[in-house]
């Protein structure tokens, strides 16, 4: 697998709604706002719950089908995991002590900006340096997830390895 090729997705709940009580694990949800471009069934999703503290990784389920073709919104999501506790999103504390296995790295942020795919991901789990030159992406329901960006989340915050869905 290419280092940028697609991995899966993150789904954001917003501040103002509760993930924990919408997913359920085996059912399937229609994301209403979500963007159906570039989603085809089987691709893994990450749950994300945004608050007014940080966010909290909340779940994890698979794309089941996507809106009528000409439709830009809408994809259906089956939950294959909830977490019985959330696990806090672990972001800027963690990204100046990231090692590659043998040495600290210098400033997590001087080396991101060549490493990170999708940097409109990046900013919206915090971490510094990344407002995005569009602003509006911030606010947006789903962010790709490249190979690349998965191993930098599982370095950032190794308990997600076991969350992705098979």
């Amino acid at each position: 697998m290419m280092p940028n090729q697609l991995l899966g997705w993150v789904f954001v709940g917003f501040p103002d709604e509760d993930l924990r009580s919408l997913l359920r694990a085996r059912t399937i949800h229609l994301w209403e706002d979500a963007r159906s471009a570039g989603k085809e069934p089987g691709q893994p999703v990450l749950f994300l719950q945004a608050h007014e503290r940080g966010a909290d990784w909340v779940g994890s389920g698979v794309v089941k089908e996507v809106e009528e073709r000409w439709k830009p919104l809408g994809v259906y999501v089956e939950t294959r995991t909830v977490l019985t506790r959330s696990l806090a999103l672990v972001a800027s504390g963690l990204g100046r002590h990231l090692t590659d296995g043998t040495r600290p790295v210098d400033s997590y942020r001087s080396t991101a900006s060549t490493v990170w795919e999708n940097r409109a991901l990046a900013a919206r789990i915090g971490l510094p340096g990344y407002r995005s030159r569009t602003p509006f992406l911030e606010g947006e329901r789903d962010f790709r997830v490249t190979l690349s960006d998965w191993n930098l989340l599982c370095q950032l915050q190794p308990s997600l390895k076991g969350l992705l869905p098979k």
